[in-house]
This record gives structure tokens, C-alpha cells and sequence, in this order.
């Protein structure tokens, strides 16, 4: 779940990321031009294209957009400054934190204390005038292997996909 002041509710999404193919995949509902879609994006970071697909009632339909930075972000916490332990929706959990040395940007981090998973991430920017914050709520973790199909939408869709 994710979550700022400018929104007026949370987004609920599920996010897959397969850091040995350079893909990623994330699934949730969007506003699109007033209306309420389904929504999945796919990136392909090794070929630079995101396609996101839009389901409606009984429609759907897809763009494909050029990504211009061919980088899959990768989390590195090498700078992170362990804070101490807290509960978060009954869990025990630890707590890192870490900020640029001007404070533009803060980040706090949460993992449960005994099985490492991601609970809690919060982003704070104050670089673009009235700071923003962002909260990632994790219900669930699974770093088990993924099914490689789950990254590309279905030969079906993939025809609609039109390059923006």
C-alpha cells in the first residue's frame, strides 16, 4: 500500500521484481483521465520499455513507453543508520534510517526483527518546494522464483501495446 497528503486514498498494489532477468511488474488500480482502471506496468529495463495496460469494464487497452534510464533501481541501505527496535501492526521490527547530507531526502526504513521482510517504508523530498512524503505499507514477502511469463502481458494485449 502506498500512501501521501496529495492523494485522497491509499493505492493497494502487488509489485513483482526479478533482478536476474532486469524486469519488473506492478499490479493495482489507477485513476486514468477521471475514470478507474485496473492497472498493470510492465518494465523490461534491459530493453528500456514499460508497458502499461489499462482494464476497464469490458475494455482494455495498452501503452508502451520508452524508459530512458535502462538502470533497474536496486536498494542498497550501505548507509543506513540502525535507530532501534518498534511495532508495527503487532510486528517487532527494526528500524533504519538514513538522509543526504543537505536533508533533501530522508528515508525510514522497517524489516520484521525475526524474518528480515520489508514492513514499513517511508520517503520524504523537500528538493520540490512543499516537502512530500510517501509511506509503502508491505503486508506480504515472497522471494521465492517466479514464474518468468508473469513479467510480459499476454500475446493478446501485447498487440494492443502502442508505443507513446
Amino acid at each position: 500500500m502506498a500512501h501521501n497528503e496529495k492523494r485522497r486514498r491509499p493505492q493497494f498494489f502487488r509489485w513483482f521484481v526479478s533482478q536476474t532477468h532486469q524486469v519488473a511488474r506492478v499490479d493495482g488500480a489507477v485513476e486514468h483521465h477521471g475514470e478507474t482502471y485496473g492497472f498493470s506496468e510492465y518494465a523490461d529495463f534491459k530493453r528500456e520499455k514499460a508497458d502499461q495496460v489499462f482494464y476497464g469494464m469490458n475494455s482494455v487497452f495498452c501503452e508502451s513507453q520508452k524508459m530512458h534510464n535502462g538502470t533497474m533501481p536496486i536498494p542498497n541501505f550501505e548507509h543506513f543508520e540502525f535507530v532501534g527496535e518498534g511495532d508495527i501492526d503487532f510486528q517487532t521490527v527494526y528500524i533504519w534510517h538514513a538522509a543526504d547530507h543537505h536533508d533533501h531526502n530522508s528515508v525510514t526504513y522497517a524489516e520484521n526483527a525475526h524474518t528480515g521482510d520489508p514492513v514499513y517504508l517511508q520517503v520524504h523530498d523537500r528538493r520540490t518546494g512543499p516537502s512530500e512524503t510517501i509511506e509503502y505499507r508491505f503486508f506480504e514477502f515472497d522471494a521465492a522464483p517466479q514464474d518468468p511469463n508473469i513479467f510480459h502481458p499476454s500475446a493478446e494485449i501485447q498487440r494492443l501495446c502502442v508505443a507513446n
